[in-house]
């Protein structure tokens, strides 16, 4: 029997959170053990304080990679870890894992094969089931079984952060007066949603009395600018919180939110963990992609807006994009959002 194991999920934020869902059953079949989930400096946060696992760790964030590597290796073998389980291939962490010696490697098979004891075919690019069940096809390994009753993600409120996030809060809000968020942004370049889908929420939201928040990476973003000017001109105000957040802060921004609306992106995904109504625009809807198959983030009140559309043979993903959207009017969404919000009986 295992005495001490590690879970390595080394992505962002939608990654990492759809992962915690598999926590609860690892500690289920291993009530005993000693369990360490390994995630990004800047994820730690949001699962430290989660109760199914003993610890969290975080990856090195030293320039060097090498050293990267040493440090994460040394203490794999210092904390005389059993089983470390790689939920997404990381050339790095795996090679910490076979230098250190970690009798059981387990993950799926993409890099150096002597660096994994046990692997697994990739086949998550074909998008034929739920990310958290993927993790599944590793830990059956080590005897754990998808549940029969629906996963829900583990994330904590950082209770320090409270104070922080409600100075950064404009004067209406510390009031207690009711609150959406849009989010324009998305990660790395991917597609967005179109401007005009945030400008008609927006007025439809303002129209019912809520105020509207915005948050974002950046501060400055061109489509959050846009969308505010385009709302000033129709005398609709919103609170724009884009690249002030911490992680930790957004966490509350969200908690407390009547209901979310954006993209396909991390905090749709932390949103919907943390309870909030949640409205998700799945701009590329083809499984090799990242369409709702695979990526709808879990949640009890989460609401997916998409479309699917037969792939031509080699089209670009920008011509899948603009088909796509061309099947979605503003109407819709707005109808989707009014309709998943706090003031509605979810029982």
């Amino acid at each position: 029997m295992p005495q001490r194991i590690v879970i390595s999920r080394l992505d962002r934020i939608g990654d990492v959170i759809i992962s915690t869902a598999c926590l609860p059953e690892v500690r289920r079949r291993f009530p005993q053990a000693e369990i360490f989930f390994l995630v990004r400096t800047f994820l730690v946060p949001l699962v430290e304080g989660i109760n199914c696992v003993d610890a969290v760790w975080n990856y090195s964030e030293n320039e060097d990679k090498r050293a990267r590597i040493a440090d994460l290796a040394e203490r794999l073998k210092v904390e005389k870890i059993d089983i470390l389980i790689h939920l997404e291939p990381h050339l790095e962490a795996e090679e910490a894992g076979w230098l250190a010696g970690v009798p059981m490697r387990i993950g799926f098979q993409k890099n150096r094969r002597e660096w994994l004891t046990h692997r697994f075919p990739y086949r998550k690019k074909k998008g034929e089931k739920h990310e958290s069940l993927y993790s599944f096809d590793l830990l059956g390994a080590i005897g754990v079984e998808v549940p029969k009753e629906a996963m829900i993600p583990c994330v904590t409120l950082v209770e320090s952060s409270r104070d922080s996030y409600f100075n950064k809060l404009p004067l209406p809000l510390k009031n207690g007066q009711s609150y959406a968020v849009i989010h324009p942004g998305a990660y790395a370049g991917k597609p967005r949603v179109p401007v005009r889908y945030y400008v008609a929420v927006a007025k439809a939201l303002a129209e019912r009395g809520l105020s509207l928040v915005m948050t974002g990476d950046v501060v400055g973003d061109a489509d959050c600018e846009q969308i505010k000017k385009i709302l000033s001109e129709q005398l609709i105000n919103v609170y724009d919180l884009s690249g002030q957040l911490t992680l930790s802060e957004l966490s509350h921004c969200l908690a407390q939110a009547d209901v979310f609306f954006s993209r396909d992106t991390g905090p749709a995904h932390l949103s919907a963990a943390l309870g909030c109504p949640t409205v998700v625009f799945f701009v590329q809807p083809v499984p090799a992609f990242a369409g709702s198959i695979r990526w709808k983030p879990m949640g009890k009140h989460v609401t997916v807006i998409e479309k699917w559309i037969r792939e031509f043979p080699f089209e670009s993903r920008a011509s899948i994009v603009r088909r796509h959207l061309n099947k979605i009017t503003e109407i819709e969404v707005v109808e989707k959002v009014l309709n998943c919000n706090r003031s509605l009986d979810y029982t």
